[in-house]
């Protein structure tokens, strides 16, 4: 009973290619390999499945805030901030197309960015002009890292450093790194408050699950179904 809203597909998927640009969206469209009113349609199809779960099984599910105090009591050890460091990067990503004699030149870079900071250079700056990091564009900042977050590499060498150390040079699978360490946040319990909202967004999924299941089998056992197989030809 839920028809396909087609224009506001039609709609979605402009501000989409707004929102990607032309040459983007041109790209993601041919690696689709399909016509664009496929797309528009299998959009129209998700947004009525959307509206059905919203009309026929959300109304469903009744949550409140006790069943969300009872699974955080229950998981009380899951809910918690893990210790984290502040931490400063810098990467020379390794590039294995180049020639070996030109990949030795990567490490000297890594080198020379390390002796430009011994000799004064802000760290940040450094960063900034020459790390090959996404976090270049913040000064090379990475903000408070867990040490789960890091690879088994920088893991090892962020244990060691003291607040306002610079690593030595570090080799990865990716690159050539150096690391600048600042203060340390302890680990901590969360509260109730802070994670009420991931609790019962997680609850509600579940719960929106198993409504589904229920509905699936009531139409299951509602359905009469007849196969016939022919005999074989002899």
């Amino acid at each position: 009973g839920y028809k396909l809203d087609l224009p506001a597909a039609r709609l979605e998927l402009a501000k989409r290619r707004d929102a990607m640009g032309e040459k983007l969206y041109g790209e993601t469209m041919a690696m689709q390999g399909v016509p664009e009113e496929t797309v528009v349609r299998k959009l129209a199809e998700n947004g009525a499945v959307n509206r059905w779960i919203a009309e026929q099984v959300e109304p469903s599910i009744a949550l409140d805030e006790t069943d969300a105090k009872a699974y955080f009591k229950e998981h009380r050890k899951e809910f918690v901030l893990p210790t984290a460091r502040q931490l400063w990067h810098i990467l020379v990503a390794k590039r294995p197309n180049l020639p070996k004699n030109r990949q030795r030149l990567l490490r000297q870079n890594a080198v020379d960015m390390r002796q430009r900071i011994a000799e004064g250079m802000s760290f940040q700056r450094v960063a900034t002009s020459g790390s090959d990091c996404p976090s270049a564009m913040n000064d090379g900042n990475l903000g408070l890292v867990s040490e789960d977050r890091l690879n088994k590499e920088l893991r090892a060498a962020a244990r060691k450093l003291r607040t306002g150390e610079v690593s030595g040079i570090i080799e990865s699978p990716a690159g050539y790194h150096l690391l600048m360490a600042g203060a340390v946040a302890p680990g901590r319990k969360l509260d109730f408050g802070e994670v009420k909202g991931q609790i019962m967004a997680q609850l509600q999924g579940e719960s929106a699950a198993q409504a589904m299941d229920r509905i699936k089998q009531r139409a299951h056992e509602a359905a009469h179904a007849r196969v016939h197989i022919a005999a074989p030809k002899k």
